[in-house]
């Protein structure tokens, strides 16, 4: 009779980081990339594992629209941890707390009051401008984010403007409420006011001095942070990752770029000439990536905006991947 001698199973040995010669070449395919996008483009890659990474532009500062939504929820989700905040506890909302378009808007009532774990999926799934709002003033306002961003040491990353403040700015209106409360008619009846030109000096001037500025590579270092459980617990952790993976608002970007069974977990913003995208990407059978990209004064559209990012996205997916 013969024995059967059964052998373990070896897993296969991960693999090396990409070689320098590849890291080489898709710098080279981003500078080509950022030629054609008809402005300036930031982009920082990470691969969360090893630490190898490519950056173009990546220390320059980038208006990040809702991209900003991402740190405020990092704070927000900190005072959770520490045990003085709770995702249940309830926020009445009054009209001066609306802004134009998103759920909240939409499905508002006199009364209503939403939970704040509630108005975290909202700002993080569909990027609701109301819904930050709030929790930015439930927070403390714009100061008190920056300075638990500090803390927790994500520098390059600057939260000083309210969605309310960003749009009254960038559309050159200069008169802000103390208490920045403004229903969604005054709103437009503001920006309306301001004569075509007024607003496109505004939205340029906005561009060149942003609010809620950052660096590429101060998000992709917030990326890794989160990957790597070093920012949050992992209960809170996973529920900010819960949301960006059903971000509705990303499909053509980075998520576009990325090989099919990729998972890409994200937050978008857009203002006006300006497109932005964050994520991390678990690509399949390969490694987890940070990527941060950022593109301001194109006068490509917006779609074509997101292809620039998708492009981004792919050529990363393809240096990065096994």
């Amino acid at each position: 009779m013969v024995a059967l001698v059964l052998l373990p199973l070896l897993a296969a040995p991960p693999a090396a980081p990409p070689s320098d010669a590849r890291l080489q070449t898709l710098k080279g395919e981003i500078a080509r990339i950022a030629d054609d996008s008809d402005g300036t483009l930031g982009v920082s890659v990470v691969e969360v594992a090893s630490g190898k990474s490519v950056s173009h532009a990546g220390g320059d500062r980038f208006p990040m629209a809702s991209v900003f939504k991402l740190p405020v929820a990092v704070v927000l989700l900190k005072r959770v941890d520490a045990g003085q905040l709770t995702l249940n506890e309830k926020l009445p909302i009054v009209r001066g707390d609306l802004r134009p378009r998103g759920p909240l808007y939409d499905r508002w009532k006199p009364g209503l009051s939403l939970s704040v774990g509630e108005l975290l999926d909202d700002m993080m799934i569909a990027s609701d401008n109301s819904a930050v709002d709030l929790l930015v003033r439930r927070l403390g306002g714009t100061k008190a984010v920056r300075d638990e961003l500090a803390v927790l040491g994500l520098s390059g990353i600057d939260v000083d403007a309210t969605e309310l403040e960003m749009w009254l700015l960038s559309d050159g209106v200069r008169e802000i409420p103390k208490d920045l409360r403004m229903t969604p008619e005054e709103l437009r009846k503001k920006v309306d006011a301001v004569p075509a030109a007024d607003r496109k000096k505004a939205e340029q001037a906005f561009e060149k001095k942003p609010r809620n500025a950052a660096t590429p590579e101060a998000l992709t270092r917030l990326l890794v942070g989160l990957e790597k459980r070093e920012l949050l617990s992992a209960t809170s952790t996973n529920r900010l990752l819960s949301a960006m993976k059903r971000c509705a608002t990303g499909n053509r970007r980075i998520r576009a770029g990325v090989p099919s069974g990729s998972e890409v977990f994200d937050k978008t913003g857009t203002i006006g000439r300006c497109a932005n995208d964050v994520a991390l990407v678990r690509l399949p059978g390969g490694p987890t990536l940070a990527i941060s990209v950022f593109l301001r004064s194109s006068y490509l559209g917006e779609a074509e905006r997101e292809v620039v990012i998708a492009k981004v996205a792919r050529a990363a997916a393809a240096a990065f991947g096994r």
